[in-house]
């Protein structure tokens, strides 16, 4: 067991394997499912990530070196000049937003290229009444200025600077930030966060975690989608995402579990779920107020469980409903009466219906031989708590009028519900993104019918 009160952030570089492997011993359900491919990766079991395109990326890389406008780059002295004036229009634009609060409070997001990243700093500025202190129209502005390459070598180096002192500039203001940074150093991150509290920042921390091979992945794709444009590609070299690798995330969990005093919330999401549009919120890996919350202490777990087993409890009497309706079954009907009554909102009838699966459940344990219906009623129970664990969360979207509501009742809370069986992960789905769950019926059904001791055929 590794003691991480031991390990001094500041000089932390890298971490061994052993430390990797610790760390994510940490996560616990729903994120071990969320994160499943990556803990796959780490034991060294087969996972399904997919088969990055070398050549593919080879012919982007090539590609885009052709389009390259030339190796000219702006003079030390031409920058300086330049970014006087850059970083006082920034400022000025943010003091005359009444929509950016001055609370002095910044919101950091680390994550690999591709992981997202820009998306979810968007979708937290809105939330959070904060300006973003992007770079990459850092980078955008001083490619139109001076007409050289988005890509130069310098590039990233002179960007990070200049955000660098518009933070600086921003915090005599108050000004509420969200910044983005890779953050596969650790050390370096603790540097900045230390240099940020300096400033009187109040630190937010967010990782936006995405696998090696889905960044990778991503960022070709993103700048093949640009060169189709005709924009300037925006394309990270290969071997520097490599060298990334699942280091953010490593980075994330280190410091939220060695220095948690140092932020006023944390929390990380997962960018690689069926849900692509927006990030998935890891609901375990949160802390706040310097601890670590989980199923067991999380104000929000209780709620979020209900709620999940009231929908897996819905789709399993769908389930039957549709199985009854294909063959009338006394048996079927018997089953239905009882899981709609755990679905309802007799509190008595419920506990009256648990307390007889309890019952059973105790004959089965003690070797006493139970009714076939007993039995079906106790497995089916079963497999609802068991498919609780294949849910998903979801941050709230700000453009969405209800969600919007929600996040301005509970404001650290920003989470909301969309269920997902393993069995149907993957596939599409036609309902609203925002508002209605994923249709379970066919893979509960399917399920439900091999319970029951129903062939395939019959149950689909």
């Amino acid at each position: 067991m590794v003691d991480w009160k031991k390990v001094e952030p500041s000089t932390k570089e890298s971490f061994s394997l052993e430390e990797q492997k610790a760390l994510l011993s940490l996560i616990s359900l729903p994120d071990k499912y969320v994160l499943l491919n990556l803990i796959k990766k780490y034991s060294g079991e087969k996972t399904s990530l997919p088969i990055v395109n070398e050549e593919s990326i080879k012919d982007t890389r090539t590609r885009v070196n052709s389009m390259k406008k030339n190796d000219n780059f702006p003079t030390e002295d031409e920058i300086n000049n330049w970014k006087k004036e850059e970083i006082n229009k920034i400022i000025q634009k943010q003091l005359n937003d009444p929509n950016v609060s001055r609370r002095s409070r910044l919101t950091l997001v680390i994550g690999s290229a591709g992981a997202g990243k820009s998306t979810t700093s968007e979708h937290i500025s809105k939330d959070k009444r904060a300006f973003h202190a992007d770079a990459d129209h850092i980078k955008k502005r001083i490619a139109e200025d001076f007409d050289c390459d988005i890509n130069h070598d310098n590039m990233h180096n002179i960007s990070t600077d200049i955000i660098k002192e518009v933070i600086a500039a921003a915090a005599p203001h108050k000004l509420d930030v969200v910044l983005e940074k890779i953050g596969e150093k650790p050390h370096k991150i603790y540097k900045q966060i230390m240099e940020l509290e300096a400033l009187k920042y109040s630190i937010g921390l967010n990782l936006v975690h995405v696998c090696e091979e889905i960044a990778r992945t991503r960022n070709n794709d993103r700048a093949n989608e640009l060169m189709a444009k005709n924009e300037p590609p925006r394309f990270v070299e290969d071997e520097l995402l490599k060298e990334f690798g699942e280091g953010p995330f490593f980075s994330y969990l280190f410091l939220a579990v060695r220095c948690p005093e140092k932020f006023s919330y944390c929390k990380a999401f997962s960018n690689e779920g069926p849900l692509r549009e927006l990030p998935i919120p890891l609901h375990t890996l949160s802390v706040k107020d310097g601890k670590i919350l989980g199923p067991a202490n999380d104000p929000c777990a209780k709620k979020v469980d209900e709620q999940i087993s009231s929908i897996c409890l819905k789709s399993t009497v769908r389930a039957l409903k549709s199985l009854n309706e294909e063959r009338e079954d006394a048996s079927i009907k018997y089953l239905t009466s009882k899981m709609e009554v755990l679905c309802s909102d007799d509190e008595k009838a419920k506990k009256e219906v648990k307390d007889s699966i309890e019952r059973i459940r105790v004959k089965k344990d003690c070797g006493v031989e139970c009714m076939p219906e007993e039995a079906k009623l106790l497995d089916l129970y079963d497999n609802v708590q068991t498919n609780k664990h294949g849910a998903l969360m979801r941050i709230y979207d700000p453009q969405n009028i209800d969600d919007r509501e929600l996040l301005e009742k509970n404001e650290d809370g920003g989470l909301a519900i969309t269920f997902v069986f393993e069995s149907v992960v993957g596939k599409p789905h036609n309902t609203d993104r925002y508002n209605e769950p994923y249709e379970l019926v066919n893979a509960t059904k399917d399920k439900v019918g091999t319970i029951l001791g129903l062939s395939k055929e019959v149950s689909q």
